[in-house]
């Protein structure tokens, strides 16, 4: 289930690191202005992660052939939701791109770079969104091979667009940094196209008649309950990279440029721990309700083996190729230097930040989604933002930076595990007093 999974994110997190590498040959300033992007970029895809995981939950709920009326009004009313939002944030992120990514710390040619970028990115938004929560839809129902499929789809179409339309070919004329931005409008345009073709006459997910308001707005609580927590989750750690980057930016356009491959190439890498994190819930949720509590406790126990042994060998690997990534995105020499010593410091500590995930993850299940919020909020404020200030304070520059990054990881990741114990452990010791003593309905398992 997470390979699967895994495979349709890696398509997601593609999009970027496609649009990163051609950008790259395009000069650091250019690259500056796309390293730029990945906070407002991710904090608004976390959001629709957290329609779409509301939209999953709700829907899987209903599987029963004659609730087929019902998942229908599930659907539909959910990617209307999702339409709404999108749209709202769309025009809000396109009257605001200055403001925004001059606090960011763009300025000069870059803010204009990130202008052209960022203003066709946020025009193709409701494109990002839509595939996205329809694809979590038919995983609701049981169906994780056609999402991955689509994605990976639409990541290739990317990569065949990109150079096309940043450098030219023929009687194209390149268009640079935005050429990007609209290579990632068509791909998205034919994957919505595909992912609303099939959820229509393939899985008869969606409907052309519409009930009531209030009907309506009965669906969108129930999404939204999961969604609203779920998502202020996700947000937060492009959040605390956000304000890293703005204190990045006081050492210049090629220490951006740097975190910015960094940063990218760091999300590639996590993307099967991501892919784990989405299907470890729904395996706990389902064994806890059918009463396996020693499955819940050996899942929550391989899912940390797996981070430690995951993080092991994904820092061996950086070490030894490093330098050599580092020189696929940029010929500048300080921005290879800076990537590198990011590569070589940053994975070791993803452990840590693997371990936050999986065990924010499983409180979810447990019952705890806010203690899950409340774990990536002190890895932003006790932990990562603190670090990065002082060690910038202290004259560490960008390497003392890296540092700050590579401590909080390690903290936040121990606290996740000693956190998400105590709170299994407590759950656990109840559900069983409720099985032993009769309280509690318990499912029969053939």
């Amino acid at each position: 289930m997470a390979l699967a999974t895994s495979i349709g994110m890696l398509s997601v997190v593609g999009f970027n690191l496609v649009d990163t590498f051609f950008i790259a040959q395009l000069g650091v300033e250019e690259l500056a202005a796309i390293s730029f992007s990945p906070t407002i970029i991710f904090s608004l895809s976390s959001l629709t992660i957290g329609l779409g995981i509301g939209l999953s939950v709700v829907i899987s709920k209903a599987t029963d052939k004659n609730m087929e009326s019902e998942r229908q009004k599930i659907c539909t009313y959910s990617i209307l939701l999702s339409l709404i939002f999108s749209c709202l944030f769309a025009v809000l992120g396109a009257a605001t791109i200055d403001p925004v990514f001059s606090l960011l710390g763009a300025s000069g040619a870059v803010l204009e770079h990130v202008n052209n970028y960022m203003l066709v990115w946020y025009l193709s938004m409701p494109l990002l969104v839509l595939p996205i929560v329809g694809n979590s839809a038919i995983r609701g129902i049981g169906n994780a091979k056609f999402p991955a499929m689509i994605m990976l789809f639409s990541s290739v179409m990317n990569l065949i667009l990109d150079p096309i339309l940043i450098f030219g070919l023929g009687p194209i004329e390149g268009m640079g940094i935005v050429g990007a931005a609209w290579a990632s409008m068509v791909a998205r345009l034919v994957s919505t196209l595909v992912a609303v073709y099939y959820l229509y006459h393939k899985v008869n997910l969606l409907t052309l008649s519409f009930s009531p308001m209030k009907e309506i707005w009965l669906v969108w609580q129930k999404v939204l309950r999961i969604a609203i927590p779920v998502g202020a989750t996700r947000i937060l750690t492009p959040l605390s990279m956000g304000g890293v980057t703005m204190i990045v930016a006081q050492h210049g356009d090629a220490a951006v440029a740097a975190f910015g491959v960094g940063s990218r190439i760091e999300s590639v890498s996590m993307i099967f721990v991501t892919g784990l994190s989405v299907v470890i819930g729904p395996f706990i949720g389902q064994n806890l309700s059918n009463g396996l509590f020693d499955r819940i406790e050996a899942s929550t126990n391989y899912g940390i083996k797996f981070c430690i042994i995951w993080g092991v060998f994904n820092a061996l690997f950086f070490v030894v190729f490093a330098e050599h990534i580092g020189a696929l995105f940029s010929d500048n020499s300080q921005v290879i230097e800076y990537s590198a010593f990011y590569m070589y410091i940053i994975p070791i500590s993803l452990i840590g930040l693997a371990c936050q995930i999986i065990a924010s993850s499983i409180c979810n299940p447990l019952g705890k989604p806010f203690i899950a919020l409340k774990l990536s909020m002190i890895r932003m404020w006790a932990f990562c933002i603190p670090f990065v200030l002082i060690a910038n304070y202290f004259g560490g520059g960008i390497h003392g930076i890296i540092t700050g990054l590579l401590i909080a990881n390690i903290l936040s990741g121990a606290v996740a595990v000693i956190t998400v114990k105590r709170i299994q452990n407590k759950v656990l010791v109840k559900e069983r007093a409720k099985v032993l003593y009769g309280n509690s309905k318990t499912v029969s398992i053939s």
